[in-house]
This record gives C-alpha cells, sequence and structure tokens, in this order.
C-alpha cells in the first residue's frame, strides 16, 4: 500500500504535468489565433478596392486557410516600390519564411484572397508553438521530468528506506 508520502509526491508530479500541458495548450491555441485577418480584396492587381492592411515595416507572415490554398497579396509602400507578394511556400513542415521588408515606413496591402498576417514578435511565437520541434520536445521533457525522477529517486529511495526499517 502507498504511504502519505509516496501519494503526495506522485500527486505533485501530476500537478506539474497538468500544467505545463496546460500552459503548452494555451501557448498552442494563442499564437494560432494570433494576427489580423484581412478579406479578399476585388482587385490585387489594382490595390484599389477591397480591405487593406497597414503594414508597420516589421517582418510579416501571411497565411491563408486551408494552408494548401496560395493567395497573391499587393504590397504598396509609402517609400519605395510596389510589389506582389506570395503565400507559396510561406510555411514549411518545420519552419516559416518570414517576409523582411525592402521599404522604410509604412505599407498598405491587398490580397486575393482571405488571409492571416502575423508581424514581428507573433511570427516568431507562431513558429516556436507550431514548427520548432526542439522546442515541443523540451515541454514534453520538463512535463515528464518530475515522473522519471520520483520513479528514480523518490520510490527507490523509500522503498529502500523501508525494507531497511522492517529488517
Amino acid at each position: 500500500m502507498i504511504d502519505m508520502g509516496r501519494k503526495t509526491l506522485l500527486g505533485i508530479t501530476i500537478v506539474w504535468a497538468v500544467l505545463i500541458g496546460a500552459l503548452a495548450a494555451g501557448f498552442y491555441v494563442m499564437t494560432t489565433n494570433s494576427g489580423t485577418e484581412l478579406g479578399k480584396s476585388s482587385d490585387v492587381a489594382a490595390a484599389s478596392s477591397g480591405p487593406k492592411y497597414e503594414w508597420s515595416g516589421e517582418q510579416m507572415l501571411i497565411s491563408t486557410e486551408p494552408s494548401n490554398k496560395t493567395a497573391v497579396c499587393r504590397i504598396v509602400p509609402e517609400n519605395g516600390v510596389p510589389k506582389d507578394i506570395t503565400t507559396f511556400r510561406s510555411e514549411t513542415a518545420n519552419r516559416v519564411n518570414a517576409i523582411e521588408p525592402w521599404f522604410s515606413g509604412k505599407a498598405e496591402m491587398t490580397c486575393n484572397m482571405a488571409v492571416k498576417v502575423r508581424t514581428g514578435g507573433d511570427v516568431t511565437m507562431y513558429e516556436l508553438a507550431t514548427k520548432d520541434r526542439l522546442v515541443q520536445i523540451l515541454v514534453v521533457v520538463v512535463a515528464v521530468l518530475p515522473f522519471l525522477l520520483v520513479a528514480i529517486f523518490g520510490f527507490a529511495v523509500r522503498g529502500r528506506k523501508a525494507s531497511k526499517t522492517e529488517a
């Protein structure tokens, strides 16, 4: 039968694992829902009608849903050359390919289909949560490590102490 010390130790490790799991899940949900949704523009080439996104010049990731669709976005900077950007390969299995500004100041963007726009730190957080396998493995290790330590040291040491006191 498990004594109170073992139950407490096991309870603490379970609470730890649940806490880490909840934090990781919350971070994942927060980052995948981050960003600004931009609706479809009727004429991307002219960039004259439809919803516009004002880009402040930080790194940017443009995503479509579903991810196998490709959008074309027209970016018209205040100071610089207008450019058409595509979402083709903006995300791969293990990284994001953020767009770096080629202009100074701000720019307006319109797209030929609905997209989600992430800028600055949101791009990094999204990549950590969805693409970076090392971070995902570390989260699992941090959640499971207390179980291993309890199993190796907690129960084993207590078992040896109990057998010595019986003798």
